[in-house]
């Protein structure tokens, strides 16, 4: 599958945060804020914390029960390949890897599954809701 613009987000409502973080200092909380300023549905994702921003946070993928349209990985690559699986259980089809986040592995993945992704671009800078 092809790559998703980044500029063109903005028909997705639902969006995981995967690697959701309370501390202000890391991009897991600032585009988890970004995101929720910009009125999207944010589902943070984080094992070790119970709210992020007044949200509820799931330790998982697997604990979400709405429709996920996207989900954004603030994450090591290693964190990443193992949560792809998951993606694709679930059958969602976008991904967006914040920079750093990204492996070839993880890109091959989605290609291989067809699952859309951004890659070298950061959501909280490249997104536009227009």
């Amino acid at each position: 599958m092809s790559k998703l613009d980044p500029q063109n987000i903005k028909r997705f409502k639902n969006i995981a945060i995967v690697g959701a973080s309370n501390n202000p200092e890391k991009y897991g909380y600032r585009a988890t804020q970004n995101l929720i300023d910009a009125g999207y549905t944010v589902f943070p994702v984080n094992p070790h914390e119970d709210t992020i921003l007044g949200q509820r946070v799931f330790h998982n993928l697997t604990e979400i029960e709405g429709e996920i349209n996207l989900v954004v990985f603030v994450t090591k690559p290693s964190f990443v390949l193992e949560t792809l699986q998951t993606v694709l259980d679930k059958d969602i089809r976008n991904v967006w890897f914040q920079p750093g986040s990204e492996s070839e592995e993880a890109i091959n993945f989605c290609e291989a599954n067809n699952i859309a992704h951004i890659e070298k671009a950061c959501i909280i800078i490249d997104r536009l809701d227009g």
